[in-house]
């Protein structure tokens, strides 16, 4: 929780600095969205076991759960080739796995980066640029879903993934400037911390509710994401 305060703290001071001075560096607000390709970061031969109304399951996990993620951002130049970039997300997480009945492990979550870029132009209008920096997720969704053989899906909550992630983040892309428009397209992948599970929560036997099972399990968010953006001048 501490890293979380902290985490928002620099967030805030940043953004209002960044208001204060404008005369210092320019200014964009944007969206940006794409697809995402996520893990758990598990060796294919891992099993994840999963507890459920007194019974124990193992199963292994090792697809990737294709998904989306989006939102807005706000860059400050804060020099002609350097930018601190903070941004909001939604994005959604997870993995698959099941040797007979096709399971996804779906995790939603808000993520809130604050990012360094650097660019290097290559051309009068157009730049590769690349960033790094370090991102505070909030869980908002955790489900586990089960497909039986008629392809009909059933939705379980998972009872103890931690509520709050942190990860590292690092990427590059390229941009064109269009007067006060910033068109982009990035490659970004996020490395999670922090294990995903919360191993002080207390089993309970209910019929919508599964749990991870695994003694220490290191199971940890890793998504690579194809972000297209558009970013205004202001």
């Amino acid at each position: 929780m501490k890293k979380i305060h902290l985490f928002s703290a620099i967030i805030v001071i940043m953004i209002l600095v960044g208001c204060a001075s404008p005369s210092l560096s320019q200014v964009y607000i944007g969206l940006k969205a794409g697809p995402g390709y996520s893990n758990f970061g598990l060796h294919p031969t891992e099993r994840i076991r999963i507890y459920y109304e007194g019974f124990f399951n193992d199963e292994p996990v090792f697809f990737t759960r294709h998904s989306f993620v989006g939102g807005a951002f706000i860059l400050f130049r804060i020099r002609p080739h350097l930018s601190l970039q903070t941004e909001v997300l939604y994005a959604k997480k997870g993995s698959g796995g099941g040797l007979g009945p096709r399971t996804e492990w779906m995790l939603d979550y808000l993520e809130i980066p604050v990012l360094i870029r650097a660019d290097v132009s290559v051309a009068r209008s157009t730049s590769f640029f690349i960033l790094g920096g370090f991102e505070s997720d909030v869980n908002i969704n955790s489900k586990y879903r089960i497909y039986n053989s008629a392809g009909k899906s059933f939705d379980f909550k998972i009872g103890n993934v931690k509520t709050f992630d942190w990860g590292a983040v690092a990427g590059g892309g390229i941009s064109h400037l269009f007067k006060k428009v910033i068109l982009s397209l990035e490659l970004r992948y996020v490395f999670g911390l922090n294990s995903l599970v919360d191993s002080g929560t207390t089993f309970t036997d209910s019929s919508d509710t599964i749990y991870l099972a695994t003694p220490g399990l290191k199971a940890r968010n890793r998504q690579l994401t194809i972000f297209g953006s558009v970013a205004i001048e202001i």
